[in-house]
C-alpha cells in the first residue's frame, strides 16, 4: 500500500509499503544449504541441511506449483532464487518478496513469455545449486559438470526435470505446464500425502473441540456450585438448584465402590458430561454423601438447572 509521510530528508512524500506474513524462525534456502560466509571477526555459519533426493523434491514440487499458479494468472515471479525461498519448517518452503520487484523495478523490455521462461530457468539453477550444495554450481562455466554430478547422484526423474527447466527457451519452448506434466506422478503422491495429513489434522482438531466443549461445561459447573452468594442474592449457594448440581458433582468426582475405595473412571465422567451437555432424557440417580438423600433426575433437567444457575452469575457480573 502507499502512504504519505516524512522522508529521510524531512520532506513529505509518498512511499510504498509491502506487508508480508511473518513466519518466526524461518530461514532462507541460501542459509540452510550454503551457510553464511565469514568475515573479519565473524566466522560465518555452516550449512544446516544436507541435500537429499526427498529434500530436493520437497523444494521442487511446491515451487513448481507456485510458478504454475502465477503463470496461469498471466504473470511472472522473477524472484526464484535461494535468498527468497524460505523454510518455514523442515518440509515447507515458501516464496518471499513476491511482487516487490514488479513494483520497484518493472520489466518493460522483455515480453511475458520470456519472463516466465526465466522463472523456469531460475528454478532449474536453484535445484542444481542445492543438489551440489554449491551456490556457484549453476554458473555457465560449471553447469555441465554439475549436471553430470546430478545425473550420477540422483534419480532419472530429477535429471529429466532439470533438463526441461534448463533447456534454452528458443530450442524447446517449454512451459510450466510441460514441467508439471513431467512430474505429475510425484505431484499425485504429494497430493495424497497432503489429503492424509489434512485428515489427521481434522481428527486432532475434533478432539480438541470436544475437549474445549467439556471444559466449558466443567467450568460452568464449578462456578455454579462453588459460589456461596451473589451481591443481590445472599442465599445463592443454598438454593435447591445448587444443591442438585453439587449432588451431580458427587456423582462425577465422589463415586466409591462397596468398600469405600475411590472409583476413577474418566470414561464414565465424560459419558455423564456428554449427556449433561446434550440434555439427554436419561436419568441419573444422585446421592447425598452427608444427608443420604437420593434424587432421580434427568440430564435434561440438570442442564436447565445448570444454565439457570450460570445465567444468574453472568447477570450479576454484568451489573
Amino acid at each position: 500500500f502507499t502512504a504519505t509521510g516524512p522522508a529521510a530528508d524531512g520532506r513529505v512524500g509518498r512511499a510504498t509499503y509491502f506487508v508480508h506474513e511473518l513466519f518466526p524462525a524461518a530461514i532462507s534456502l541460501e542459509r540452510a544449504y550454503f551457510g553464511t560466509p565469514g568475515s573479519a571477526g565473524n566466522p560465518g555459519t555452516p550449512p544446516s541441511m544436507t541435500p537429499t533426493e526427498d529434500g530436493l523434491w520437497d523444494i521442487a514440487l511446491p515451487l513448481l506449483s507456485a510458478i504454475h499458479a502465477v503463470h496461469s494468472a498471466g504473470a511472472a515471479l522473477r524472484i526464484v532464487d535461494p535468498a527468497h525461498v524460505l523454510f518455514t519448517d523442515p518440509h515447507t518452503v515458501r516464496l518471499s518478496s513476491i511482487g516487490v520487484l514488479d513494483a520497484a523495478r518493472p520489466e518493460r523490455n522483455l515480453p511475458l513469455p520470456a519472463l516466465q521462461s526465466e522463472d523456469l530457468q531460475a528454478l532449474g539453477r536453484l535445484l542444481v545449486s542445492v543438489a551440489c550444495q554449491n551456490a556457484g554450481a549453476a554458473a555457465p562455466t560449471s553447469l555441465r559438470r554439475s549436471l553430470s554430478f546430478v545425473h550420477a547422484s540422483y534419480s532419472a526423474d530429477l535429471s529429466r526435470l532439470l533438463m526441461l527447466l534448463l533447456s534454452p527457451p528458443e530450442a524447446a519452448h517449454a512451459s510450466v505446464h510441460d514441467a508439471v506434466a513431467l512430474v505429475s506422478g510425484r505431484l499425485m503422491t504429494r497430493l495424497a500425502q497432503g489429503v492424509g495429513y489434512a485428515d489427521a489434522l481434522r481428527t486432532e482438531l475434533s478432539k480438541e473441540q470436544e475437549n474445549g466443549r467439556l471444559l466449558r461445561l466443567v467450568l460452568k459447573l464449578g462456578l455454579a456450585t462453588s459460589r456461596p452468594s451473589l451481591p443481590a442474592n445472599e442465599s445463592y449457594g443454598d438454593h435447591p438448584d445448587r444443591y442438585l448440581l453439587r449432588l451431580f458433582q458427587d456423582l462425577l468426582y465422589g463415586s466409591s465402590d462397596e468398600e469405600g475405595r475411590p472409583l476413577i473412571s474418566f470414561a464414565q465422567a465424560v459419558h455423564a458430561l456428554n449427556k449433561l451437555d446434550l440434555g439427554h432424557d436419561g436419568r441419573a440417580l444422585l446421592t447425598g454423601r452427608e444427608d443420604g438423600a437420593m434424587v432421580l433426575v434427568s440430564y435434561h433437567e440438570l442442564k436447565q438447572v445448570l444454565e439457570r444457575s450460570f445465567g444468574e452469575i453472568a447477570a450479576a457480573a454484568e451489573q
